[in-house]
């Protein structure tokens, strides 16, 4: 008789065992729904390329399969950017800056486009024309000289990519030995 009263338990179509599967599956669905918006962060929701809703703070919410997150920084923040390029004199020169950027949230109905990688494409080649005009006997003189004229030239590169530059630090610059 136990085994009767164990097996009526345990019957897939008992009452509790549909409730904790629905509840579950809830849990699921809800979990892969929401996102916490960190205070530094903000939190895009994408669906079909445009964006829908732009969160800054407590949590955002979307379409499970429909629509998805994208974070992006509110804040300033740096990014590396590395340039190979030649100087006058035909020397391969490695250059490491350090950008510190500021992206701006889009609106809501633009289309969503990640605006880093073009924005850094052209910054590098800002930075590539640069070395350039160096010559290899002057090349710690003309980047500590340049750093500062420089970063007019990368804010309105990146500028039109939707990436405002707020700052340009020269790393390191690498001339490798022949």
């Amino acid at each position: 008789m136990k085994t009767a009263e164990t097996h009526a338990v345990l019957d897939p179509s008992s009452p509790w065992v549909l409730g904790v599967v629905a509840g579950l599956v809830l849990l699921v669905v809800a979990a892969s729904a929401l996102r916490r918006v960190v205070s530094d962060q903000v939190v895009v929701v994408v669906r079909r390329g445009r964006v829908r809703r732009v969160h800054y703070r407590g949590w955002a919410w979307r379409v499970p399969v429909l629509e998805r997150f994208e974070a992006q920084l509110a804040l300033e923040h740096d990014m590396p950017v590395g340039v190979r390029a030649t100087t006058r004199d035909g020397v391969p020169v490695l250059l490491l800056v350090e950008l510190t950027i500021r992206v701006a949230p889009p609106e809501p109905g633009d289309p969503y486009v990640d605006p880093w990688p073009d924005a850094e494409l052209a910054a590098e080649a800002v930075l590539a024309d640069a070395v350039a005009s160096w010559t290899v006997g002057g090349l710690p003189d003309a980047a500590a000289v340049a750093v500062r004229p420089l970063l007019r030239p990368v804010q309105s590169a990146t500028r039109e990519h939707g990436v405002e530059s707020v700052r340009l630090e020269l790393v390191e610059i690498d001339v490798p030995l022949l």
